[in-house]
């Protein structure tokens, strides 16, 4: 298994916080397709000048599984009225044990 993550804001693109119930949507929908998740604390994040508070979202994936994670991601920043979304894949061999 790899790791992949992904950065849930904590607000829409016009400053309305997102609400609870959308963001545990979401994070069911990561449970659901893989089995678990970890979400860090909220942070600082930019893009092309563009602040806003985000949480890092870690998922474990089996690597024939990419495809998935990326459709997953894309669902996520269409709930969330995103333009962008960012992915990160970590190929380091990942185990729960």
């Amino acid at each position: 298994m790899i790791s992949f993550s992904t950065m849930i804001p904590t607000h829409y693109n016009d400053g309305k916080p997102i609400p609870l119930d959308v963001r545990d949507s979401i994070l069911a929908l990561a449970d659901r397709t893989f089995r678990g998740y970890t979400l860090d604390a909220p942070s600082i994040g930019c893009y092309q000048g563009h602040k806003e508070k985000v949480a890092r979202l870690t998922v474990a994936c089996p690597i024939d599984k990419l495809g998935d994670a990326r459709g997953l991601v894309k669902r996520m920043g269409l709930a969330l009225g995103q333009k962008v979304m960012y992915f990160s894949i970590n190929y380091d061999e990942v185990e729960i044990i």
